[in-house]
């Protein structure tokens, strides 16, 4: 699983382009976590990434979560991964 990175500069203000930079890592590290398995699940295990045995597979709102953020990494255009079709993909 994936690790967020702390982009702060230090002196414990934040700029604007530290939480976009930080909300974009958030959104590669989820849709990395939920590509990663063979279906989207109702949730994850926090530390292992995993969905748990009762986890419901191929649940709404992680798939509706899930197309929201592929379209916005898709149009973005600015993300550490290229990703040029993740819905495609997806489904």
């Amino acid at each position: 699983m994936a690790q967020l990175q702390n982009t702060g500069s230090g002196s414990g203000q934040k700029r604007a382009e530290d939480y976009l930079d930080l909300a974009r890592e958030l959104r590669d590290a989820t849709l990395d976590l939920i590509m990663s398995q063979p279906s989207i699940y109702e949730y994850y295990h926090a530390e292992t990434g995993k969905p748990p045995a009762r986890s419901v597979p191929t649940f709404g709102w992680t798939a509706a979560v899930f197309i929201d953020l592929a379209i916005q990494a898709t149009t973005e255009g600015n993300t550490k991964k290229e990703r040029p079709s993740l819905v495609n993909q997806a489904m």
